[in-house]
Order: structure tokens, then sequence, then C-alpha cells
């Protein structure tokens, strides 16, 4: 997914196997409103949000279902992840909390000309809890396109990201977390 798929390159190759982190307690997050039902660009704006918070919360379960069955997901050493069952289990230790704490947050969706399909983009950041890591802070630039079944649901369909994550200090993720809108900032 987006740069989150490079993380899983990082943190896989600069670490086995990942621990839960015990008494880590979330950060939290600024209280979301509701988007109108009409407003496709704020629906997959709360699905961002949601699975962001599948991560954060360490729920597989909910992180599962908003991944497309037919998803490609591309890692940040080009490789590809094909399909929703390639994708949970690639993304399982990070999901779990191991080593690594992920966060994202959308800060626009952009509406594509198919009324079905739509792109995401915002910050990510990660603190890397391991003690001899060499870097305990990396941010990014996530883009996620998301499609809309025949239900009305819609689920993360390709994932890729930016350049490698970019060395980051605490406060350069306070400002991030800071920044962040409160409410869909409406179509993009």
């Amino acid at each position: 997914m987006r740069v989150r798929s490079l993380v899983v390159w990082v943190l896989l190759g600069s670490s086995g196997a990942f621990a839960c982190r015990e008494g880590a307690t979330p950060a939290q997050q600024p209280a979301v409103s509701s988007p109108p039902a009409a407003d496709a660009s704020c629906t997959v704006w709360g699905r961002e949000l949601e699975f962001a918070r599948s991560v954060k919360e360490h729920d597989a379960r909910a992180f599962a279902e908003h991944v497309h069955p037919g998803a490609v997901f591309v890692q940040g050493d080009g490789s590809v992840l094909r399909g929703r069952d390639a994708v949970v289990t690639s993304w399982a230790s990070i999901i779990r909390g191991g080593e690594v704490h992920l966060e994202w947050y959308p800060t626009s969706v952009i509406q594509t000309g198919a009324p079905d399909v739509a792109l995401s983009r915002g910050p990510y950041w990660i603190e890397v809890t391991k003690p001899d890591a060499k870097q305990r802070f990396l941010t990014g630039t996530f883009q996620s396109v998301w499609v809309r079944d025949g239900d009305g649901t819609w689920h993360v369909l390709m994932d890729g990201g930016t350049p490698p994550p970019a060395p980051a200090t605490e406060a350069d993720i306070a400002r991030l977390k800071a920044a962040v809108p409160a409410r869909c900032p409406g179509p993009g």
C-alpha cells in the first residue's frame, strides 16, 4: 500500500519478527464528523480514516475488510503484493503493533472521472520502537486508489507511495499531527 508498503519493506529488511509492544496507548486522533452520504470524496476520506484506525488499533479483521480482493500493493523495493490475502499476510506484524508504530491521515481525496474511483493522499509517520533503531522517526506521503463495489462499499484497490521515508524528529511528527484536518476537506 502506498508508502505503508515501503514501511513493510523497510521494517522486514531491518528486523525479523515483531513482538507486540505492551502498554502502548494510541495517540489521540482528531474528532471526525460523519461525511454527507452524497459526497463520495468524504465517504472515501472516512474509509481511509477507518483503514488507518484498523492498524492503530491492531484490528486485522477490519484491515482486511478495507482491502479489495484483487488489490495490488507496490512494496518499497518495487515488488508487488497481489490480492487481499498476500497484503494481509505481509502486513500482519505491523497490524499486530510489533517494533513499529505506523499512522497515516488523509488530507485530500481526488474524485476521478469515473464515479467509482478515487485517490486519497496524505502524510504518514512511523515510530520505530526497537531499542537499536538507527532512526526512531520517519515520515512521508501515502496515496491509495479506492474503488466502489456494486454494494456501494469503497475498498483500497492499489497502493504505492513516495520515495523512501525521510528521517524525522518527534517534533516533526507532532507538527504533522497538528496539521491534519478534523473533518473532510471536501472534493479534491
